[in-house]
């Protein structure tokens, strides 16, 4: 079925049944809401009649499309410290994952817009074939140059494919069991009104910061005036960003009310903490083995596995508790502690450390991601009506990648930062610079045996004092989790009717 004829007979059945809630008094509503004959199936379950093997397809090609993308990110991590040694770049080491995740967080928004008025599956495969080019273009890339070039194109496209697959999956399964199919996806890895405002006032300001972040502290001192003008403009074109928002109103690329919905900036709270903390951890593992260890790109991609299988892991298990449960609270709180206490160990890695404190640390670290990576999607699906899930969606996404961007040009900023101090400490005799300009792989071969055992510990102790960023952003995703509603999937049902209910939720859960 065309997806607008789909959409056009849902909302059809919808306004039917709103008519005849009109005609009910108030507590009959409630009970036709919240109420159905046992053993039946529910309104919800009725509206998704999808044959289970074009189901299976359906999934088949948004675990593929996500498990694309999550590769993409995996593999670029463990490659860096040899892009770094082959380009003489280690400089531009906070560039490699900052630039995709600034393009990806700078379109998710406009793609919320785009999936709400266009076709889902076209507007998914476009996304998907920017990601692709930029693909191509990484792996042809000759120079750190053309890398960057490739990542920010890979990121356009990356930036509509995760909400468009989790929005796929919300127009085809019923709300109580959208969190078993969202684990296991997660498992396998007025337009013109928005864009003026959008391209020509939030991308100079997420590149403004981003671009302090890395000059700041390595290239020029936060003191500089470049600096210090960087963030202002930051500041004030985020802030003119934000005044958009509210005189656009509905209009805009994020309404006011959504986004003032407790439910929805408190999942996104969550998600830039919990995201931004795996992402650290994610990205500077493999430095450390690569630089400590002098393990090779191959052997370093063997050994952080740990955290990916734990990631993998418990994004299903996460997600099928939801379900058997009912409530995601619980098990969002989980992925805080256990990422906070993984990350927090993991700055007690030394050079002597043996295989097993590195890899139960990197298990912990991937367990608190798993369990909570999906939830925040399924708080706003829950807390919200069905027609605002496209943007709260893109919103969750948003946050997801902003903060990813962000937070590795904070930890680049400080993994270098301490990388010079450390190398002045332990190693007098080498120039700091040129062990930054020299790249994190074999540092063997550039480095005579007198000074190696030196660099190898400065370099330890500036990734484990950057282990430091992950565990601080973990443990902030608190502030979002007391704030977040503690609703039931089965009780909320995704059924239309209850819209009255929803947006008694959405009054309660404003700020």
């Amino acid at each position: 079925m065309d997806y607008k004829a789909g959409t056009s007979l849902v909302m059809d059945a919808f306004n039917e049944n709103y008519q005849k809630m009109n005609d009910k008094t108030p507590d009959a509503q409630l009970e036709h809401a919240t109420t159905n004959t046992p053993g039946s199936p529910t309104e919800d379950e009725k509206r998704f009649q999808i044959a289970p093997w074009k189901l299976g397809l359906l999934m088949l090609g948004n675990a593929l499309a996500v498990f694309c993308v999550a590769l993409d990110n995996t593999i670029i991590s463990n490659a860096i410290p040899e892009i770094t040694r082959n380009f003489d770049s280690l400089q531009d080491l906070g560039w490699y994952s900052s630039i995709y995740f600034f393009t990806n967080c700078s379109v998710v928004l406009l793609f919320g817009k785009i999936y709400t008025y266009y076709s889902m599956k076209w507007t998914f495969i476009v996304a998907l074939g920017f990601f692709e080019v930029g693909s191509v273009i990484c792996g042809a890339a000759p120079s750190s140059v053309a890398l960057i070039v490739g990542r920010a194109i890979a990121g356009l496209g990356a930036g509509g494919v995760l909400p468009g697959a989790i929005l796929i999956i919300s127009e085809s399964v019923p709300l109580q069991r959208r969190p078993l199919f969202t684990g296991i996806l997660g498992g396998m890895g007025g337009i013109a009104s928005v864009v003026g405002p959008f391209l020509l006032i939030f991308f100079p300001a997420i590149f403004c910061l981003l671009l302090g972040l890395q000059w700041g502290g390595a290239k020029y001192n936060w003191g500089n005036a470049r600096i210090i003008v960087l963030f202002v403009v930051f500041g004030l074109a985020t802030a003119s960003w934000i005044a958009i928002q509210f005189y656009k109103k509905e209009q805009a690329s994020v309404p006011p009310r959504i986004i003032g919905n407790r439910n929805v900036w408190s999942s996104a709270w969550y998600m830039v903490c919990i995201m931004g903390s795996f992402i650290v951890v994610l990205y500077y593992f493999p430095i450390w083995f690569q630089a400590v260890k002098g393990a090779s790109p191959m052997k370093s991609g063997i050994m952080i596995l740990p955290i990916i299988v734990g990631l993998i892991v418990c994004m299903t298990l996460g997600s099928i508790f939801v379900s058997v449960i009912g409530y995601y609270h619980p098990i969002m709180v989980a992925g805080m502690i256990v990422s906070t206490v993984g990350a927090g160990l993991c700055t007690t890695l030394e050079v002597e450390s043996g295989s097993g404190k590195w890899i139960g640390y990197q298990a912990m670290c991937g367990l608190g991601l798993g369990l909570g990576f999906q939830l925040p999607f399924i708080a706003v699906q829950t807390a919200l009506p069905r027609s605002d899930i496209p943007v709260a969606t893109a919103v969750i996404t948003f946050a997801q990648n902003l903060s990813s961007a962000v937070i590795v040009a904070i930890g680049q900023t400080v993994f270098q930062n301490r990388l010079l101090v450390h190398v002045a400490q332990f190693a007098p005799t080498v120039d700091p610079n040129a062990v930054v300009h020299s790249g994190a792989a074999g540092l063997d071969k550039l480095f005579p045996s007198n000074v190696l055992p030196q660099i190898v510990r400065a370099y330890n102790a500036a990734v484990t004092e950057t282990f430091y960023v992950a565990t601080a952003i973990a443990a902030l995703s608190i502030f979002g989790l007391i704030r977040l509603e503690q609703l039931s999937v089965r009780k909320n049902g995704g059924d239309e009717n209850v819209a009255d209910a929803l947006s008694e939720n959405s009054k309660q859960g404003s700020v």
